[in-house]
């Protein structure tokens, strides 16, 4: 009885393994990324933007092998497929948010975006709350990622900041932004509707109203944009899964996405009517999802190849050396030690240049 209680205990903590491996995976990363940050008072631009976009590669591979080669999901796309994998574009990403597993979508599609994939380019705009996870906040800044506060005390000036310095860089960028704000879950379901009843909108019951000020602002500061992506994401599931659900799950289970590619001339000017389209359209398809469990016919679907574990495990097996290497060596224990005790200052520094 004991064993097999053990056993139970451990299968319902299954999700530990993962969130640990990329929670502590972020104090190597940051003992490199604080480096990288040194360096780029002394190197040319281009070359430490190819440093940093090889760090942050790296660690995007190793939640590719969580949330793709472990989950074992199958990734099933539809609409603008071939757009997406022709060539790497600066553009921006649209897409509705059920869960936080629309992030590991994310990860999915950045994988194969182009033949040789766009993981570097991969920024989001996210909660001004992340920039107080240690050591992980401070990086992602630094990465090019949007801190953005609720819309009473939306701030445009830090948004603004961070949208001219991804417009200056030499190298594509991706930036995915939730135009709900929020994941959809009964309670923001509840005061969307009751918003969009006093704005005299037509009701929405499967997504949330979309917000369009970030929009709005990529519209106005991104003068390089090339195009933007709009996806559609369900789940096969009965409910959205968790992220780290998203990893322990079924091996059967599996996540569709439809794709629509846009101009940014489709777009720029008429952000906010765009985006009620957008949405009526996302409706459309994910009421047709739940009575069909697909977007459209099998053969209007594409399954995807998985990413290969050539390409996912190299990198996460020196993840877990450098987490292994504190057991083993002190000098190690002690980089690690002093890694995490700078998050402080590292908080301390996003504060004093105002990042939100």
């Amino acid at each position: 009885r004991m064993i097999i209680s053990t056993l139970v205990t451990i299968h319902s903590h299954r999700y530990l393994v993962p969130a640990s491996l990329l929670s502590f995976s972020m104090v190597p990363m940051g003992a490199a990324t604080i480096v990288s940050g040194a360096l780029f008072w002394v190197l040319p631009r281009g070359v430490w933007e190819s440093l940093d976009n090889t760090l942050y590669r790296g660690y995007m591979r190793l939640c590719l092998f969580v949330f793709e080669n472990v989950s074992g999901v199958d990734l099933i796309v539809s609409g603008d497929v071939e757009e997406l994998l022709a060539k790497k574009e600066r553009a921006i990403i649209l897409s509705n948010h059920q869960s936080n597993a629309d992030w590991a979508v994310a990860f999915m599609l950045a994988a194969r975006h182009s033949p040789s994939g766009a993981l570097e380019s991969l920024r989001f705009m996210v909660k001004h709350s992340i920039q107080y996870v240690p050591l992980f906040g401070w990086y992602i800044f630094q990465h090019g990622y949007i801190f953005v506060r609720r819309a009473g005390s939306f701030k445009e000036e830090p948004v603004r900041k961070q949208l001219r310095w991804l417009n200056s860089l030499s190298s594509p960028y991706w930036l995915l932004i939730f135009p709900e704000g929020t994941r959809l879950a009964p309670a923001t379901l509840a005061r969307s509707m009751e918003f969009r009843e006093k704005k005299g909108l037509t009701q929405l019951e499967r997504v949330l109203s979309p917000r369009g000020a970030g929009l709005r602002l990529c519209m106005e500061e991104l003068n390089s944009l090339e195009a933007i992506f709009d996806l559609t994401i369900a789940y096969s599931q009965p409910e959205p899964p968790g992220m780290f659900d998203f990893v322990c799950c079924p091996m059967n289970s599996t996540v569709h996405v439809d794709i629509r590619r846009k101009e940014p001339s489709d777009v720029r000017g008429r952000e906010s009517a765009y985006l009620e389209e957008s949405f009526h359209h996302k409706e459309k398809l994910l009421t047709s999802f739940v009575s069909q469990r697909s977007f459209f016919p099998p053969e209007q679907n594409r399954r995807m190849e998985a990413i290969s574990m050539r390409e996912t495990v190299p990198v996460t097996s020196l993840f877990v050396s450098a987490l292994a290497a504190p057991l083993f060596c002190p000098i190690a224990a002690q980089l690690f030690f002093r890694t995490i005790s700078l998050s402080p200052l590292l908080f301390a520094w996003l504060k004093i240049n105002k990042c939100t």
